[in-house]
């Protein structure tokens, strides 16, 4: 072997042990990334005396329950919900057989049978994602301002949350607080398979990443 060829072979051994090297440097730090991403999304609950609660879309029956404990524990006055736009399929149920199974009419029954007075809900209707529903409660304190909030929301939704509460009401000297129970720290317990946390996961860096860019266009 000649000393060119010595060379070229060197040259090629050390660009193979560098590209393997970066290749498993990299593979690693997509492992930590995710094992560590959703943390990232995660706003510390905290917990201090309120106007009133908001509890952000999603499943009632998991954040309603919460909301009205806090609420008779005296963490706050009021409780404001919005409820999701019907579908087509939806509204022609109701049509059919009624609107006492709407989602509307589900959270009132449920706040009646613990005793909570219709005078402290306010349930705010038809609503497509997290942006308008910040923006029904900027309407709502604009109807009747309020100083302080609790915002019931999904651990994993938090960072979306604040980042839109924060830029709606800049101009508005509002303390948000987030809360979400201790038991919902451990988030992967709230899905029944582990593909479908790590989908809401990326799901929810995509919608940050929408709003953040989204809000600075309107800025």
């Amino acid at each position: 072997m000649t000393y060119l060829s010595r060379n070229v072979f060197t040259l090629k051994i050390k660009h193979i042990l560098f590209f393997s090297f970066f290749f498993f440097f990299l593979l690693f730090a997509c492992l930590i990334f995710l094992l560590k991403a959703p943390d990232l999304l995660v706003v510390k609950s905290s917990l201090v005396k309120s106007d009133i609660v908001f509890v952000l879309g999603g499943v009632a029956r998991d954040r309603l329950p919460v909301a009205v404990k806090l609420l008779k524990d005296g963490w706050a006055e009021k409780i404001i919900i919005p409820t999701p736009q019907p579908s087509d399929v939806e509204l022609e149920f109701y049509k059919t057989y009624g609107d006492q199974f709407s989602e509307e009419s589900i959270i009132r029954c449920i706040v009646k049978k613990q005793k909570v007075p219709g005078t402290k809900l306010a349930v705010l209707k038809g609503f497509r994602n997290t942006f308008e529903e910040i923006m029904a409660l900027r309407q709502e304190y604009n109807r009747k301002p309020f100083k302080s909030a609790i915002l019931v929301t999904h651990p994993l939704h938090t960072r979306r949350v604040i980042l839109l509460t924060k830029r709606i009401f800049r101009s508005k000297n509002v303390i948000f607080n987030i809360y979400y129970p201790s038991e919902w720290k451990d988030y992967s317990i709230l899905y029944n398979e582990k593909r479908d946390y790590f989908l809401e996961t990326l799901n929810e860096y995509v919608k940050n990443i929408y709003y953040f860019l989204f809000l600075r266009a309107q800025t």
